[in-house]
This record gives structure tokens, C-alpha cells and sequence, in this order.
């Protein structure tokens, strides 16, 4: 990344670090990474590039994130391989995906084996509420290594590294971590149902590489691309900052009866587009987050 801004005078030397990026895909049209996520946004991404611009404060977790890649290549061992990139040609692209560890051995018949390992660093909340992308993203690198080397991945796993861990909840609450890393099993899909899966995704993204060549609106963000969090219904009483109760938005009845009750009111909380407002850099070139603003 070029056009780093350092608004809050931190330290040169996250600046360098952030403008000395050294990801890549490699050669080819596109990652597993992008695969997995909005074509719009990896669109207006490539689209606007050279005017995004970025704080390095807005980039910290994302550098510790990169340290993380320095531990797995300096904790190998003779039964690890770290930090691999594959390539493969599927429905007329090039796709790569960058394994950040295979753990192999060998089965009865002396055939490898391999596990792929994923480091993550991450929030307490996204541990306790996984996202699909990680199982996603996985797979897809299961599909690169069974195609492209011919081994059998016998199992997925993300190693949650917990930026914002805490020793009072992890006391307090019974489905907290209880250490600030966890190891998280994934479901290993058939070679099948990976195949499936990346071929439809690339299909999606062709499509909207297509409808934006020819003058027409990318395809929208879905609700989990946006993170979308849907509004409430808060019963309010006066004098109190916290709501009594929070209802959807389709319970109006039942909440406007359980406000009655407590002698309190109805207040409605608009819905969030979190990614949009607050983390998607393409946001002002963005159709779709101009009409969800309105």
C-alpha cells in the first residue's frame, strides 16, 4: 500500500511497514481470498486503487496479522510446511491460495496425508460466532492441494489468535475462551462440493467483471458482505440509558404490548451496514452504499 496517511503520529516505522506490503497472488487473475469475497469490492478496489487511502492506524491488526506469518515459518518443523502458494487453472481462470501450514505424515498405505492450518487474528466475538468465510477459504485451498499435488487433506483448522481477549470474561462467562488462542475445526468438504463451490464463485465474479465492461451496475452486496445488523425495537424508560428489553423490528406488536406493561416506550433503532460505514474503503465510489445511506 502507497497511499498510507499517518494522521495520529504514530511510529515511521508501522508507516514503512504498511507501505512495504509484500502479499501477493502471484500469477494469477485472482486469489482465494478475493474469491471467497464481493466482487464488487475487489471491482471498485482495482477500479480506484491509486485514490484509496489508508491511516496506518487503520492498519495495526492487519501488520501484527503479517507477524503471525513470521511464527509459523520460524515454528516449522521437518513434518510442516509453511507458507505455500498454488496455482490452478478453473472455468478459464487462474486461481491461487496462499497455505499458511500443511502438517503431513503418511496413511497406512504410505500415501500422503496433510492437515492445513490457518492462522487468524481475530476478535473474541468472531471465536464465539465463526464465520463462514474461514470454512469457505479453507476448502478452497483443500481443493488447490488435492488437485494440484495430489495429497488427501484429512482436516481444516483455524488458529484464532484473540486480539482483544480477556481474563475477567474468560472467568466470568462459561462460553468465553478460556485462552487467548484458540483452535477452531473446520468442516472438510468433499473434492466434489469444492469444485462446485469455487467454479460457481468464479462464475459470479466473470459475470460482474462482464457487466461492469459494458456499463452496468455491479451486482449488490449481500446482507454478510455488508455486515449487516438488523434493527431493534428498544423499550426505553425515561431515566434509564439501557433499553428494558430489545424486540425485531417484525415483533412491533408484541413490543409495543410488553412497553405498555412496563410503562416505558417504543423507540426504533435504524439497522447498521458495519462494513459499508465504517471498513470498506471503496465506500465513496460505491452506488449501492449511497442509496442505503439515503
Amino acid at each position: 500500500m502507497s497511499n498510507i496517511t499517518n494522521k495520529h503520529n504514530l511510529p515511521q516505522t508501522l508507516v514503512n511497514l504498511a507501505r512495504r506490503d509484500p502479499y501477493t497472488r502471484g500469477n494469477a487473475r485472482i486469489s482465494v481470498t478475493q474469491l471467497i469475497g464481493s466482487p464488487k469490492i475487489r471491482i471498485l478496489q482495482a477500479e480506484n486503487q491509486a485514490e484509496i487511502i489508508t491511516d496506518v492506524s487503520e492498519t495495526l491488526w492487519s501488520l501484527l496479522g503479517r507477524a503471525l506469518h513470521t511464527v509459523v515459518e520460524q515454528g516449522a518443523d521437518e513434518s510442516h510446511i509453511p507458507e505455500e502458494r498454488l496455482f490452478t487453472e478453473i472455468a478459464g481462470w487462474r486461481l491461487s491460495g496462499g497455505v499458511d501450514l500443511q502438517l503431513f505424515g503418511n496413511n497406512s498405505d504410505g500415501a500422503r496425508q496433510v492437515g492445513l492450518s490457518d492462522y487468524k487474528m481475530t476478535t473474541a466475538w468472531a471465536v464465539m460466532n465463526p464465520k463462514p468465510d474461514w470454512e469457505h477459504q479453507l476448502n478452497c485451498y483443500a481443493y488447490l492441494i488435492e488437485k494440484e499435488k495430489g495429497w488427501e487433506v484429512t482436516d481444516l483448522t483455524i488458529n484464532a489468535v484473540i486480539r482483544d481477549w480477556s481474563r475477567h470474561e474468560a472467568e466470568r462467562r462459561e462460553d468465553y475462551p478460556k485462552v487467548p488462542l484458540v483452535v477452531l475445526p473446520q468442516t472438510l468438504w468433499t473434492m466434489k462440493a469444492r469444485e462446485e463451490y469455487i467454479t460457481e464463485r468464479i462464475k459470479i465474479h466473470q459475470d460482474a467483471e462482464r457487466a461492469f465492461d459494458w456499463g452496468e451496475e455491479l451486482p449488490e452486496c449481500s446482507d454478510e458482505e455488508r455486515w449487516f445488523k438488523p434493527g431493534k425495537l428498544a423499550i426505553m424508560r425515561e431515566g434509564r440509558v439501557k433499553a428494558l428489553k430489545l424486540f425485531d423490528i417484525t415483533e412491533r406488536e408484541q413490543a409495543e404490548e410488553y412497553a405498555k406493561e412496563n410503562k416505558a416506550t417504543v423507540t426504533e433503532r435504524p439497522g447498521e451496514n458495519k462494513r459499508c460505514e465504517s471498513f470498506c474503503k471503496v465506500a465513496p465510489w460505491c452506488e449501492q452504499f449511497k442509496r442505503l445511506q439515503e
